[in-house]
């Protein structure tokens, strides 16, 4: 998980340093990554989490900048490490 991290950190501030880039990230939203009844495949949301997922970046949710992606990053590994596998997923 540790190289994971890293490697999405990378991968953000290259993005970051790009201005005509809006990153967005909804890794940490457990409601929506550990219910099951979200995917039609392992790594493919419903229809209805698409539309979810466009309403929020509507509205900026998850939207990761130069100000707030290493605070993200800490929470996403937190959540990874901490998550109660087996209970989590619905």
């Amino acid at each position: 998980i540790y190289q994971q991290i890293e490697a999405e950190k990378i991968a953000i501030e290259e993005m970051l340093k790009c201005d005509n880039i809006k990153l967005f990230s909804f890794n940490t939203f457990k409601e929506l990554t550990t219910n099951l009844d979200n995917y039609i495949e392992p790594k493919h949301y419903t229809a209805n989490v698409n539309d979810k997922i466009l309403d929020w970046m509507k509205e900026s949710k998850g939207l990761l900048t130069r100000d707030n992606y290493a605070d993200y990053l800490d929470a996403e590994l937190n959540m990874y490490i901490n998550l109660d596998y087996k209970s989590a997923v619905k």
